[in-house]
């Protein structure tokens, strides 16, 4: 877990926890796979939250489920992929 740490803040690394996704001026932020109800592809991939909050990213919809399936698998890393 000693690679878990951000070396310039010190703070535990939020992929770990989060996937990064990018809004569409730019800017990266962190969301949780967990919260994620549907993704709507518009022409722009929509990730709908439990909450009813929708968030417009820059990545496609299999880039997202590419993050999400590397998230899932840092969490059970003792399961044997197929």
């Amino acid at each position: 877990m000693a690679g878990d740490w951000h070396e310039t803040t010190g703070h535990r690394s939020l992929n770990r926890f989060m996937i990064k996704v990018t809004r569409l001026d730019g800017k990266e932020y962190y969301i949780n796979p967990h919260q994620i109800e549907c993704m709507e592809i518009r022409p722009d991939t929509a990730l709908v939250m439990l909450s009813g909050k929708t968030h417009i990213v820059r990545e496609e919809a299999d880039d997202v489920l590419q993050r999400i399936d590397a998230y899932r698998s840092r969490l059970r890393p003792h399961v044997v992929q197929e």
